[in-house]
């Protein structure tokens, strides 16, 4: 060793979403206020599990913080098809109500895309319908899908250009990858949409300028998945002993790539603010 600091050590720029989220829900907030409105939304809440209790709690307490009211609808593990199937049905046509989401998962008994499917897609406020899906191949739903909105709210605030990028994301599911490949597409990116049947991941993911790691799996993805030049958007929240981490080892990527999200303290919150915004832009549109 000749004592000789290493000054080519990158320095990762960590990409919070404190800023965005707070901007937000004041934005919100004052919105709400100006207009005199008074929004509700309704979730559907089947079984116990207790990540989703967690989830839900955030965003009552958001909710309440900017003058939305939220209203849980509880149905055991054990719950039938049909009764969900009646509540959604009767809740769609209240008035008073401008947004609903069924919280997922849901238990493996029921069809979750039925439930769905059910929803009046100007009160899908978590954007993931058949008919808001396919509104987003045209760019037009009546409200884009919370968690690959943040995605794309961050990138901007962050000022990462988009166009003409190449994105690899890890995800194929309604709720993140495929309607997230389409806002990406939309913005003018080049989008490699991979999964677990993904042959050369590694390959893919070192020659990509955004990678966006969405899989469920604890600290799966190391330095070795990425280059120095890398932004990392860590959509995965995942629960440890009592320690949230997302699927990127934090710790091992940081100060390896260009810049990191941080979980807690990203992605997450700017889901919720979505839903929050879509609710509101809900009760504008219905009254």
């Amino acid at each position: 060793m000749t004592g000789k600091q290493n000054n080519d050590k990158t320095k990762s720029l960590v990409l919070s979403s404190k800023e965005l989220y707070n901007k937000g829900l004041n934005e919100l907030k004052s919105l709400i206020n100006e207009k005199e409105i008074e929004p509700r939304l309704d979730i559907i809440f089947i079984g116990n599990n207790k990540e989703s209790e967690v989830y839900v709690n955030h965003k009552v307490i958001a909710g309440k913080k900017i003058g939305i009211d939220v209203i849980i609808h509880r149905f055991d593990e054990d719950a039938k098809q049909k009764e969900v199937v009646d509540s959604i049905k009767e809740i769609n046509q209240m008035n008073e109500n401008h947004g609903i989401i069924v919280q997922l998962p849901v238990p493996k008994t029921l069809n979750q895309f039925e439930l769905i499917n059910l929803i009046d897609p100007k009160k899908d406020v978590d954007g993931i319908s058949s008919t808001n899906l396919g509104l987003l191949v045209q760019d037009k739903p009546y409200h884009y899908p919370c968690t690959p909105k943040g995605v794309v709210d961050l990138l901007k605030h962050y000022n990462v250009a988009l166009e003409g990028a190449n994105v690899c994301v890890i995800n194929r599911s309604i709720i993140v990858g495929k309607p997230l490949l389409h806002m990406l597409l939309n913005e003018n990116a080049s989008v490699t949409l991979c999964h677990s049947k993904t042959k050369n991941l590694k390959e893919i993911t070192n020659k990509s300028d955004i990678v966006v790691c969405a899989i469920g799996k604890p600290k799966f993805f190391n330095r070795s998945y990425f280059n120095k030049d890398t932004i990392v958007i860590d959509v995965g929240i995942n629960r440890i002993d009592n320690e949230i981490c997302g699927d990127v080892d934090f710790d091992d990527v940081m100060n390896h790539v260009k810049g990191i999200t941080p979980v807690p303290g990203g992605i997450g919150k700017l889901t919720v603010l979505n839903l929050l915004k879509n609710t509101v832009s809900a009760c504008m549109m219905l009254n």
